[in-house]
């Protein structure tokens, strides 16, 4: 915990300039008092107005969020004041390799780029404050490549928002159709910056480009753009609901984070070549039902029996109208059924390893469990495989064990907050 009472200049070693503004200049420094990196702002008195000043002081210090830089103090001097904040090592967006080459992301990149933004956003807008600034430069990754939110320079309350006011500020990339036209502001403008962003990630371009900066603003003041059909398509549905050109129409931060594409399905394509080629189907047309007692039945059309696989893998030869006719053991099996038999066992198999059955939100990462109990852990955007030596699968198993056995299971299940 930082001693918030011991901000004074003679506390800190300034390292080095790492940006510079309108405002003044940015630095790297080392914390004496509590030995840690830390960055400060340095504000020149003179040319910055004091009220918009303490507007900005007031806003960071009150908020408090892993996707928001931390706020620690602020000093003064005689030409200067100081706004001590959280280092974030590993730069911004808008410095990233990938971002300044116009390289475009990939969908994983970007939703969790845009998943960490979000959740700032979100917080911000619980708490009733405006960002009005948000573009890949105020995008700071942490040591562990997380995003954090930053600058509140331009950032307001709603209830100060006044809606004969007539200023247009922040940068013009993304700036909402709204401001331009100098109304009033509203949390949708953080949404249409958010959906530039996405735009700019999976593109490799801005949405409005043009010859001049006039041009540009009147293509954004009509929403002129297109996507490319290389977007994914849940992707640009994302984008066209962010950019849309009224207001009221965006959807709220929450719908935002709603939206299929942070929440991606898992695709099953038996149609895949590879996959005929593992599993020859051995019928012309059927059913295979896989229960959640484990339970697989095998309904043929056209045939009187169905055939039951049950969780000690034997098989039951069912009539129609439920009676048992015969019992097998799985070694017993009559070679006219186990063809089947195995093809119902593998292709549910199949389908099981591509569908999660439990999401758990950790701070190692994110677990996801599968159908058929294989566990995986997304953490930096890398998917690894988890065996049993974590002392969280344990309690995983036994909560699917519940959830299966419960009357009526609903899957996924999620569980925790993602860090």
């Amino acid at each position: 915990m930082l001693n918030l009472r011991s901000l004074h200049k003679e506390n800190y070693r300034i390292e080095s300039e790492i940006g510079r503004g309108s405002f003044g200049a940015v630095f790297k420094a080392f914390d004496k008092v509590n030995r840690q990196y830390v960055c400060i702002k340095q504000v020149e008195i003179q040319n910055t107005s004091q009220a918009r000043l303490n507007k900005e002081i007031d806003i960071h210090s009150s908020l408090n969020h892993p996707n928001i830089v931390k706020f620690y103090g602020t000093y003064t001097d005689e030409s200067y004041t100081y706004i001590v904040m959280e280092y974030c090592p590993n730069g911004s967006l808008y410095d990233s390799e990938k971002y300044r080459n116009h390289q475009i992301f990939s969908l994983d990149e970007a939703r969790s780029i845009l998943n960490d933004l979000g959740k700032a956003i979100q917080y911000m807008h619980n708490k009733a404050f405006i960002h009005h600034d948000i573009k890949p430069g105020n995008m700071l990754f942490d040591k562990n490549n997380h995003i954090k939110l930053c600058d509140f320079g331009l950032s307001t309350s709603l209830k100060d928002v006044n809606p004969t006011k007539k200023d247009m500020c922040g940068t013009l990339h993304y700036i909402a159709p709204e401001v331009l036209k100098q109304r009033a502001v509203s949390r949708a403008c953080d949404i249409w910056s958010f959906g530039v962003i996405l735009y700019t990630l999976l593109v490799g371009r801005f949405p409005f480009e043009a010859d001049s900066q006039y041009e540009m603003a009147q293509k954004s003041m009509s929403a002129d753009y297109s996507i490319p059909s290389f977007v994914d398509p849940v992707a640009a549905d994302l984008i066209n609901q962010c950019l849309s050109i009224e207001p009221k129409t965006r959807p709220s931060i929450d719908k935002v984070l709603e939206h299929q594409f942070f929440n991606p399905q898992p695709e099953i394509n038996f149609k895949n070549p590879a996959l005929k080629k593992d599993l020859i189907c051995p019928f012309s047309k059927g059913t295979v039902t896989a229960k959640s007692t484990g339970e697989l039945i095998l309904d043929l059309d056209g045939r009187d029996e169905i055939l039951k696989i049950l969780p000690d893998v034997s098989v039951l030869v069912v009539q129609r109208d439920g009676n048992i006719l015969k019992h097998f053991e799985m070694q017993n099996l009559p070679k006219k059924y186990l063809t089947r038999v195995n093809f119902a066992i593998d292709i549910v198999k199949k389908a099981q390893a591509q569908v999660p059955i439990l999401i758990w939100h950790h701070t190692q990462g994110k677990f996801v469990m599968h159908g058929d109990m294989s566990i995986k852990l997304l953490r930096n955007n890398m998917w690894y495989d988890v065996d049993d030596s974590l002392p969280i699968i344990k309690s995983m198993k036994d909560i699917v064990s519940i959830v299966k056995n419960s009357s009526d299971p609903q899957f996924p299940i999620i569980i925790g907050s993602a860090n």
